[in-house]
């Protein structure tokens, strides 16, 4: 799989963003998804980080992998949970540099390599097919119980969390009982060429 060179990014990375400003300026641009330019700019950042990640790790600064890359993530979390709560230019360049700044090598002073986070990491493809059908269960029973807008955000919050315990939970198991055995599998017998 060919990864696009530095000029390409750079292309795809400043269309997005001008969508993203121009959208986020000019409400009536005639886009189907109002969305649209914000979606750009975040695939770009993701793009932009897998790049840098596969292609430019080995020359970034040692200040990204230290306390003042460690202070730039703070200050993109801290944007991002003060924030309004829409997805904005702003937000999605303060994911983009978090997203950057990890892929970079900023681990957190550990955190991102403990292992906890190894152990997530293992368990994310479970987590992955099972947070949806968690959430919708969980927020559908709160829903029969109490209209989800009128709950206040600390409740609203509260149960998103026990949605992600009990998800993470249900991971465990599965990753336990279903991916690990798979994963031991090994072939009883080397794959035998076909003759053409």
């Amino acid at each position: 799989d060919r990864i696009p060179d530095h000029g390409q990014v750079l292309v795809l990375f400043l269309f997005a963003f001008a969508m993203a400003v121009l959208e986020s300026l000019d409400k009536s641009l005639p886009l189907d998804d109002p969305k649209l330019g914000i979606a750009c700019l975040n695939f770009s950042l993701g793009m932009l980080a897998a790049v840098i990640r596969t292609r430019v790790s080995a020359s970034v600064p040692n200040w990204v992998k230290g306390v003042p890359g460690l202070l730039l993530c703070v200050a993109c979390v801290a944007t991002l949970a003060f924030g309004s709560g829409r997805q904005t230019v702003w937000s999605s360049l303060a994911m983009g540099v978090l997203f950057v700044t990890v892929a970079c090598g900023q681990d957190f002073r550990g955190l991102l390599i403990s292992q906890p986070a190894r152990w997530l990491g293992a368990v994310s493809y479970s987590v992955y097919l099972l947070h949806g059908i968690v959430l919708f269960l969980v927020m559908n029973l709160v829903n029969s119980i109490v209209p989800i807008e009128n709950l206040s955000t600390p409740v609203f919050w509260s149960v998103t969390a026990g949605a992600g315990v009990l998800t993470i939970s249900l991971s465990a198991i599965t990753f336990s009982l279903v991916e690990r055995p798979f994963i031991q599998v090994r072939p009883t017998r080397a794959a035998v060429p076909v003759a053409s």
